[in-house]
């Protein structure tokens, strides 16, 4: 049986940078917006008219555009920008974002690459454009370009942090633990990096990965991701009574109303072999979120263990009325129609 577990390992860090937004700039424009973020599209147009030459504004309407994801639209507008103002570094980096959801990585690549060259000193591109060449498989070259971001910063804890990540993309986790614990000597707060080492000391059946998850915590204690991740870890090394306390302390934080933590309180229980306390957990997670499918399926597996076979029968038939493709509910509906 499988725990919830809501990071994917390398999807979940690099959300986080690309949801950072980018801090440097060349310093010849102001960073505060000209108007308001829900303004139209319209004013935008109207201001580039008397404002042709305003960098700003292009930039501002292609972050506009693709939040619509008008791409197209706000390649047109990033590149207009990186032409008025080519000493700006955030327009390369934004052009790149916008080939990336495009589903143009090669050319999210190049536009990185070319800025590369254009900002070799620049430590914030530097680390972008590592992170595009992990994204992307260039794990050799990720290498080289945080070799000089260290060179240009030994201490730069994300550096270290990265590496971790990409030594784990090549399968040297004693490489990516030793990196990984170097971000988090240089930064004891770097949640992520406490995260990271938690999943591999976990995927090694390490005790110590609850440590790790710990930590975590400590640095950022209402971050609900590392209790859910402490909780699955429990859950993993068999630790049932433990599994169950830190999934309660997750549920106590959201207000009784964290479905995925009341999910997982119900599946140590079926381990545990409780299974009236099972039921009532898996019905409770029903009626938080009434398409919660796979809790639908254990209300059917647990009647089904408790000899309630008409009401097993109906739990496996709702299942796959919101799944009908949920083969151990066709499996268990099948079984008991025999």
């Amino acid at each position: 049986m499988k725990y919830i577990f809501n990071l994917s390992f390398f999807g979940f860090f690099f959300l986080l940078f690309a949801c950072n937004e980018v801090q440097e700039s060349s310093g010849t424009q102001s960073t505060e917006p000209l108007i308001a973020p829900n303004d139209n599209i319209r004013q935008l147009d109207e201001m580039i008219i008397n404002e042709p030459d305003n960098a700003k504004l292009y930039e501002m309407r292609g972050d506009a555009f693709f939040k619509l994801e008008g791409y197209d639209e706000a390649i047109v507008d990033y590149e207009k920008a990186m032409n008025i103002e080519p000493g700006n570094l955030i327009y390369p980096q934004k052009l790149a974002a916008v080939y990336m959801d495009y589903g143009r990585s090669r050319k999210a690549y190049n536009v990185m690459t070319a800025a590369s060259f254009q900002f070799p000193d620049s430590i914030d591109l530097q680390l972008k454009y590592a992170e595009y060449q992990i994204i992307l498989k260039k794990n050799n070259d990720a290498f080289q370009t945080l070799q000089k971001v260290l060179k240009l910063d030994r201490h730069n804890a994300v550096a270290y942090f990265m590496m971790g990540v990409n030594f784990k993309d090549v399968d040297e986790i004693e490489k990516a633990i030793a990196s990984l614990q170097t971000a988090v000597d240089k930064d004891s707060d770097f949640v992520d990096a406490w995260m990271l080492l938690g999943y591999i000391y976990d995927e090694k059946d390490d005790p110590l990965a609850a440590k790790f998850f710990d930590n975590a915590i400590a640095s950022e204690p209402e971050y609900l991701d590392a209790y859910l991740a402490k909780g699955n870890h429990y859950g993993n090394q068999g630790k049932f009574n433990d599994a169950i306390k830190v999934f309660r302390q997750l549920n106590v934080m959201q207000q009784g109303q964290n479905a995925d933590a009341i999910y997982n309180i119900a599946l140590s229980y079926v381990q545990m072999d409780s299974l009236n306390q099972a039921f009532d957990n898996f019905k409770i997670c029903t009626k938080l979120e009434p398409t919660y499918t796979k809790a639908y399926y254990y209300l059917g597996f647990v009647s089904q263990k408790m000899g309630k076979l008409d009401q097993a029968k109906e739990y496996y038939q709702q299942t796959l009325n919101l799944d009908p493709e949920f083969e151990r509910a066709e499996k268990g509906l099948a079984e008991l129609q025999k």
